[in-house]
């Protein structure tokens, strides 16, 4: 038991408090880890406390050994410090077990991580119906050559959840004292916080993509699969940093001119998203008034077939933003002037029988100077 106790770390320990949770009662609880760390943390006291006695002293009796291990004792934390001796020792075979399994575990997160950063390929993609949202798709080298069915594809495909979650463990370690060697150590830091970096540029990068995307900026699919792709090759992933940089830059710039636009022209104040443009290709492309673009100009109570079209269609966004927002201001003025003349009209009411409804039509008729026909 002791020498196990010695061979274990601080995060060890912890790791084992924070999975008994999740292993059936029968074998452990946590009741038994709890004491399995009092009395590590009894024993890891005892030897800083001899390690010191040892400094002063040389060399050290039995007696003096005695005298350390009481005074660690006498604190409150260890009573009951025997019972938890014996729970530990009963208890020793499964702890061990369930350290082998988690120590697996790391491993298996460590060597993933280092696959990541060593060759990977990814592509960001869209996915949802109603609801939107944007994933990254990562493959190691063995998940790009082999054939699987879907089912099993989707499990080994690496998502943003696993990627975080990868993360997150990185970052524990990169404060672990597990790696005994400096040299390796420093070596499996720097490996670690280039991964941490790594995951957050693609955070930073999916954040950008959906806020691109809900503002209705039209070249975000030239950044999904299957048009653009990325690699990591041995901790490198320069592209990915540019391509992040673009969409920043792209998203500064849209944000600017989204806003001056719903100032200029207030009906895009209606769209966001993907609207901009499934009225735009209703206006160029579509007669069918099932389009989604003619229901949406039907919702502004603008009637589509009044809407005069640009003589070119730009493939700018900036443009087309900007010639979508003149076509609508336009129509809305003309349907504003029209409303604005039928409301100086007059209108004259008579007041007559059945009979004489001929006779009181051809009196307006002569009151207003007007022609019958």
């Amino acid at each position: 038991l002791f020498d196990f106790l010695k061979s274990l770390t601080s995060d060890d320990v912890y790791n084992l408090q924070e999975a008994v949770n999740d292993w059936d009662e029968t074998l452990l609880n946590t009741k038994t880890i709890f004491e399995f760390a009092t009395v590590k943390t009894f024993l890891d006291r005892a030897y800083a406390a001899i390690k010191d006695k040892q400094s002063q002293i040389q060399p050290l009796v039995f007696k003096q050994i005695i005298e350390c291990l009481e005074s660690i004792w006498e604190t409150n934390q260890f009573d009951g410090l025997s019972k938890c001796l014996e729970s530990s020792a009963l208890s020793l075979a499964g702890i061990k077990r369930i350290h082998l399994e988690l120590t697996d575990k790391e491993q298996s997160k460590r060597r993933r991580i280092a696959d990541i950063l060593q060759q990977s390929k990814m592509n960001f993609i869209l996915l949802g119906y109603h609801e939107k949202w944007f994933d990254i798709d990562v493959k190691l080298p063995n998940q790009q050559q082999q054939a699987t069915t879907n089912d099993e594809q989707k499990e080994q495909n690496i998502r943003f959840a696993d990627l975080s979650e990868l993360r997150d463990r990185a970052r524990l370690l990169e404060y672990s004292s597990n790696l005994q060697k400096v040299d390796d150590k420093e070596r499996d830091v720097d490996r670690l916080r280039k991964f941490i970096d790594f995951v957050s540029v693609v955070e930073m990068t999916l954040e950008t993509l959906t806020t691109l995307y809900s503002t209705g900026h039209p070249s975000v699919p030239e950044f999904l699969t299957p048009i653009k792709h990325f690699v990591c090759t041995d901790g490198n992933y320069n592209e990915l940093i540019e391509t992040n940089q673009i969409l920043t830059n792209l998203l500064e710039n849209w944000e600017k001119k989204l806003l001056n636009m719903y100032a200029e022209h207030v009906d895009l104040t209606y769209f966001t998203g993907e609207q901009f443009w499934q009225v735009e290709n209703y206006i160029y492309n579509s007669t069918s008034v099932s389009d989604a673009g003619y229901h949406l100009l039907r919702y502004m109570d603008i009637d589509p077939q009044s809407i005069e079209r640009l003589n070119e269609q730009s493939y700018e966004p900036e443009c087309r933003l900007e010639n979508l927002g003149l076509m609508l201001s336009k129509v809305r003025q003309e349907g504003s002037l029209q409303k604005e003349r039928l409301k100086n009209e007059k209108v004259l009411l008579v007041e007559t029988t059945n009979e004489g409804i001929l006779r009181a039509i051809l009196s307006l008729f002569r009151q207003t100077n007007s022609p019958a026909h």
